[in-house]
């Protein structure tokens, strides 16, 4: 049984939104035992509520032609305030005298007050309606939130309904989610066909008219019926037509049977000791002591919505009768298996998150499973032959019997470059991944440089499949990677060819088949060609600029006969540059003593913030993050060459060396994790005020357990986090930490750090013996 509880939107004010939602919550929570939670009703979709729930969280709502839409909504309002009039009482307890409760239009066939509204219906009035303007676009404005544009606001839900297809919908949802007809039955709460003129009956020019401040509505509608036809297509294409259409004929003839058995709804509540039915309509919940349901007495222990008893007996008894059962043949045709979460067995090995209804074979997440990569290299002491470094693929999907494991490994085709920093690009395709010792090898059969970038084909992410290697001939020591809007990457070469040269960044292309390679050491003031050593990069594609942080010279740390401890050169400098042809348009120097090797370069993201009656955008341009070996954060304004710390590792910012990397920012650009190394923390941070960052929880690692490479996935909460390792043989760049990529659950609702689990490299692969890996990245992409 699922619990629906429903919230007003006439409720709290926002200020107030996130403090009585919750307490909405906590009240079912507190007098039930049902599984799941869901917020229906009329509420507009805000992430304040998102966010109270725990993840991974499934968004899904429905859209109804607008024209249909706005003609009902009429209805609705003038039969609600008549009944007002009236003497109605819509929100009154249930034992005041008098009429009450929800449902003062749909009580019966012949309701007074419908009669009463529709002999006030007149064109002149639906215009006077339609011209509102919270009747225009009401839909898009209820379903956007935070974003802009009907295609942002749709991205923004797993399935969107349409009201004219609703069985069909059902029945493709049910399908595609491995639920079954238990799920998706229901019996109609109000049914008013013919009871009022709806658009056919209406002029025109008055449809035209609602049609025309309704464009926002009716490309939502489009678009909620093509991405119907595209699910439904590919149900088609897994399971046969013949299967579909049998699972719909199914579902249409179990509705009738539980219209006929439950239409007089009220007679089968009062037999069974009920004051009247819990319906769906009318807020604040079902359940609620006010005249929106109805009591039992003695009262029970927990709200039951509907006549559901009798829906589940019938169930049984129509599942029973199917000769074959529709859905069960539709789940044997995609390989489905209905079953509770509770027969899904967890990963034994680690604690996987929490079960969710959604995680069940057939769900996106089985069909869409999220996976961590972590780039890999032999440790030392490892003396397997299969020396290759290698792709490790970590199962990360919330539920799934494997999760915390390593399911795949992919060789690279070489082996000790010094496997560093990976990444995915935006279009999910293209797996890059750099050596940062690979300049110093050549190719035992061609004689040539080794690769400085590496690709893995990710068609079937499951099983990374190396694709191939891309060399950069004016810079070497390959860095971070940062994927680019219409795909590829930006990536950071270190060093030169040499090593002791300055290095620069390359765009690779969206095939990843070529790229376009700016090392402008030629060009540069002998000063700047000493610092140029970028680690970090982000890139503001809007305002056509990069922003590089500058590490270390690498030629620093190489020892000699003549020097067997030399003191590594850091840099101060952050570089701007013209994105589009690769120009340094500002080098910018934080002061030494506020500076040790600037490590990690995150952009600043925009943010939607409400003032009055309106979303304002707040443009953040060439705006950028920069950690660095004090263990400090500053914000780098590129357009005024403005420096500020916006935060330290201590409160007294003298925590020492400290090398940080920060993940994606994420929950509308509000939050963002951080990996300290000198401490063996990962953090989780406010970053709502740029300039003020706030610490909200620590996740404390083993002591010398290292931290470094941090990823987030913001459609499950779960992140991946890298110990540090780097032994570059001849060099004073040696650090080992425990060799653990660990997962975290991070509950935005209370803003906090869960471990999941670890895996251990020292054992995790027993053909290549010991192993540290470096780089992480998560087959998805969400864009901040």
């Amino acid at each position: 049984m699922k619990l629906v509880f429903q919230l007003n939107d006439k409720g709290p004010k926002p200020t107030q939104f996130q403090q009585g939602m919750q307490a909405a919550i906590d009240k079912v929570a507190n007098s039930s035992d049902f599984k799941y939670t869901a917020i229906t009703s009329h509420i507009p979709y805000s992430e304040q509520a998102a966010e109270l729930f725990s993840r991974p969280l499934m968004r899904f709502t429905s859209v109804r032609h607008p024209v249909a839409r706005v003609h009902s909504h009429f209805i609705q309002t003038l039969c609600f305030w008549t009944a007002v009039r009236q003497g109605w009482k819509p929100f009154a307890p249930l034992n005041t005298s008098g009429p009450a409760g929800p449902s003062a239009c749909d009580s019966g066939d012949d309701s007074t007050y419908m009669q009463l509204a529709t002999a006030n219906d007149t064109v002149e009035h639906r215009y006077d309606f339609a011209r509102k303007h919270f009747q225009q676009n009401l839909m898009y404005w209820y379903m956007r939130g935070d974003v802009r544009g009907v295609e942002a606001a749709a991205d923004q839900y797993d399935f969107i309904f349409v009201s004219e297809r609703m069985n069909e919908a059902l029945v493709i949802f049910m399908l595609q989610y491995g639920l079954t007809y238990e799920d998706i039955a229901y019996l109609p709460s109000k049914v008013r066909t013919g009871k009022y003129k709806t658009a056919k009956d209406m002029p025109q020019h008055l449809n035209d008219y609602i049609l025309s401040v309704n464009q926002h509505d009716m490309q939502l509608w489009t678009l909620a019926n093509t991405r119907l036809d595209e699910k439904k297509a590919e149900l088609i294409d897994a399971c046969g037509a013949d299967i579909v259409s049998a699972a719909l004929d199914a579902f249409e003839q179990l509705l009738d049977e539980i219209r006929a058995e439950c239409s007089d709804y009220q007679r089968w509540y009062e037999e069974h000791g009920f004051d009247g039915p819990y319906t769906y309509s009318g807020s604040p919940g079902i359940g609620d002591e006010s005249g929106l349901g109805f009591s039992r007495r003695p009262r029970p222990p927990e709200p039951t919505m509907l006549a559901m008893w009798v829906i589940g007996a019938l169930l049984a008894a129509f599942v029973a009768a199917q000769e074959p059962d529709a859905a069960a043949a539709a789940a044997v045709a995609t390989g489905l298996k209905t079953v509770e979460p509770d027969d899904y067995p967890l990963a034994a090995a680690s604690a996987a998150p929490q079960h969710y209804w959604w995680d069940k074979p057939g769900s996106p997440h089985f069909r869409k499973p999220l996976y961590v990569y972590a780039w890999c290299g032999l440790a030392p002491e490892s003396n397997s032959t299969d020396s290759n470094d290698y792709m490790a693929t970590i199962d990360a999907t919330p539920g799934s019997a494997s999760f915390g494991r390593i399911t795949d490994i992919s060789n690279s085709p070489y082996s000790r470059t010094e496997a560093h920093h990976c990444g995915v690009d935006r279009s999910g395709k293209w797996l890059g991944a750099g050596g940062l010792t690979a300049f110093l090898q050549q190719d035992a059969a061609t004689g040539q440089p080794l690769p400085d970038a590496l690709f893995w084909d990710l068609s079937d992410p499951a099983h990374p499949k190396y694709s191939h290697g891309l060399y950069t001939p004016g810079g070497a020591c390959t860095d971070e990677f940062r994927s680019l809007r219409a795909g590829g990457f930006a990536v950071t070469n270190m060093c030169g060819r040499t090593g002791s040269q300055g290095g620069g960044y390359f765009v690779v292309s969206p095939d990843a088949r070529s790229l376009k390679e700016y090392a402008p050491y030629d060009t540069l003031s002998a000063r700047n060609k000493k610092t140029l050593n970028p680690h970090g990069i982000d890139v503001d594609e809007d305002h056509d600029r990069a922003l590089t942080s500058d590490f270390i010279d690498v030629s620093s740390t190489i020892i000699t006969e003549m020097n067997q401890a030399p003191t590594p050169i850091l840099q101060t400098t952050v570089r701007v540059w013209q994105h589009s042809t690769g120009t340094i348009l500002k080098t910018l120097s934080l002061p030494k003593n506020m500076s040790a090797g600037n490590m990690d370069a995150r952009r600043v993201p925009n943010m939607v913030v409400r003032r009055g009656h309106k979303d304002t955008s707040i443009k953040r341009i060439a705006q950028v993050w920069v950690t660095n070996g004090l263990g400090m954060l500053y914000h780098v304004d590129g357009v005024t060459g403005q420096i500020r710390r916006a935060y330290c590792l201590d409160d007294n910012c003298n925590a020492g060396p400290g090398t940080c990397i920060m993940s994606n920012p994420f929950k509308g650009g509000t939050r963002m994790l951080l990996a300290a190394y000198s401490l063996s923390q990962v953090r989780l941070l406010d970053i709502s005020d740029t300039l003020e960052i706030k610490t909200l929880d620590i996740f404390q690692f083993e002591a010398n357990a290292g931290g470094h490479v941090v990823k987030y996935d913001e459609s499950t909460g779960i992140a991946a986090v890298s110990t540090y390792f780097l032994d570059v043989p001849g060099t004073i760049l040696r650090f080992n930490a425990d060799q653990k990529v660990s997962l975290f659950l991070v509950d935005l609702a209370r803003d906090k750090l869960q471990l999941l689990g670890a895996v251990d490299f020292t054992s995790a692969v027993a053909s290549k013996g010991p192993s540290s890996c470096h780089g992480l990245a998560f087959n998805s992409y969400y864009e901040y």
